[in-house]
């Protein structure tokens, strides 16, 4: 995105090494949650200097948070430990991370904005996520919500709003893709499984109708893979360029084609366990079949029973086998305790 002449920001969780100032990453600026960030935890001088709670791991509100005794890490929503470029941020007990993390991507936007110069935005928000804490009432900032998951979901529709609003504002909107998508499920609904059930998360893309045109729900298959190629392809670089990319863009959708598909996806767990779908069925991380159908929600589909196999279920298994035949394979040792492992999925 730089090379095309986008400035560029991150926010929110970072898992991987190093900061995302750092030259091999390429982001102009960040604004992290310290607590999600494995360089900010290793950070001596800012641990020392931050002085908020750590994660527990048994509370959900701020009464019950522990000190700081090594648990976890720092807090990433009431009084966080954040980092802007570089450098430790001081926080108070009042202040709330998702309203920290959306003020920073909406001052990068509106100085951009100002500048007329075209920006790109990754923003990594770590809601919804256990121990699913308070937030704050969105109606009223100095009232604490119920703890849960749907005050968590909540919040996270809000921010969206406050960002697309403040987008609006600035008069950018119209020129503009926004893409929102989960990372996984929650922790008892799948998360970590090589299966639909652990790979199938909501993605909408929406923006001003010079880039996406509307077409509400659609059947397509994609994966996270593509947003890449999507994300060159819209800032005018040539895909071509990177034949390594295993994602395909997404532009022909957002143009319009409503039969736009990839003919299968595919996912995989920490490099071991591995999963692969098409239109209507889906092979998983512990080789069993899945029928999908059009409703989407993979609790419904129906576990293939191998020893009455019909033969589009068995064409289907061939094709999907093969396409999972140009892709890397697992572990040795994976593949010999997979058939031990059919109990960790559910198999109805």
């Amino acid at each position: 995105m730089q090379h095309a002449g986008y400035s560029t920001f991150m926010g929110g969780k970072w898992h991987l090494w190093g900061l995302p100032g750092d030259r091999e990453w390429g982001f102009d600026e960040h604004c992290l949650y310290g607590a999600l960030c494995v360089d900010a935890i290793a950070n001596e001088e800012w641990v020392a200097r931050y002085d908020g709670p750590w994660y527990p791991w048994n509370g959900s509100t701020r009464d019950v948070l522990a000190q700081k005794t090594g648990l976890s890490g720092p807090y990433a929503t009431w009084h966080p430990m954040i980092i802007k470029n570089g450098e430790f941020f001081d926080t108070t007990p009042d202040d709330f991370g998702p309203d920290i993390l959306c003020d920073a991507a909406i001052e990068f936007a509106r100085r951009k904005s100002d500048e007329k110069e075209p920006f790109f935005i990754y923003y990594a928000e770590h809601l919804t996520h256990d121990p699913y804490t308070s937030m704050r009432d969105p109606d009223n900032p100095t009232v604490e919500t119920e703890p849960g998951m749907e005050s968590n979901v909540r919040y996270m529709d809000h921010v969206i709003g406050v960002l697309v609003n403040s987008l609006k504002e600035m008069g950018v909107w119209d020129n503009t893709v926004l893409f929102v998508a989960g990372d996984n499920p929650s922790a008892i609904l799948g998360k970590g499984a090589a299966s639909e059930i652990g790979a199938h998360v909501p993605l909408i893309i929406a923006g001003g109708d010079k880039w996406v045109r509307w077409q509400g729900a659609t059947g397509c298959l994609t994966d996270l893979a593509d947003i890449y190629p999507t994300c060159l392809d819209l800032a005018g670089l040539s895909t071509e360029e990177f034949p390594d990319l295993d994602g395909h863009s997404l532009r022909p959708l957002l143009d319009g084609d409503t039969d736009y598909s990839r003919p299968w996806i595919f996912s995989y767990v920490g490099g071991m366990y591995r999963m692969i779908r098409n239109r209507d069925y889906c092979l998983d991380g512990l080789n069993q079949l899945w029928r999908c159908n059009d409703s989407g929600n993979p609790f419904t589909f129906n576990l293939v029973d191998e020893t009455e196999i019909s033969d589009d279920a068995k064409q289907a298994r061939l094709k999907l086998e093969a396409a999972l035949e140009r892709l890397p394979l697992p572990p040795e040792r994976v593949i010999q305790s997979s058939a031990a492992a059919k109990g960790n999925l559910r198999t109805n």
